[in-house]
């Protein structure tokens, strides 16, 4: 899940004292800071500040929908009918998909497929 939104400081306070999340700021350099969630060693969100060129967009969640294969899934939203809004390959594979509904989602593939070895190691 990722939010949006014009006050990183008062919206990341909120989440931390209603849900008693913790929050790690990281440098994203011009793209600005993005805030890490996570519920005891369990990374569940971020945050970022609203882009100037989303200023008309209210503060809002986006939630990303995790995948073992991008491309396939974009694939089918095609076949049903769905849309592809965007695409981006950075660490993760990602795309804004609309589905035949007007809903959308995005699904994101990590590019270090998580297994529970690594999952073990990381707490």
């Amino acid at each position: 899940m990722l939010e949006r939104t014009d006050d990183v400081d008062v919206a990341g306070k909120f989440y931390c004292t209603t849900f008693d999340w913790t929050a790690e700021p990281m440098d994203m350099g011009p793209a600005g800071t993005y805030t890490i969630f996570r519920a005891g060693s369990t990374q569940i969100g971020g945050m970022m500040a609203t882009p100037a060129q989303m200023k008309d967009v209210p503060p809002h969640w986006l939630t990303y929908f995790g995948v073992t294969d991008c491309d396939g899934t974009v694939k089918k939203v095609g076949e049903l009918g769905g849309k592809v809004l965007g695409r981006r390959r950075t660490s993760r594979t990602w795309a804004a998909l609309r589905s035949a509904e007007t809903a959308r989602a995005r699904p994101s593939q990590s590019s270090r497929p998580r297994t529970r070895e690594r999952r073990r190691r990381a707490s």
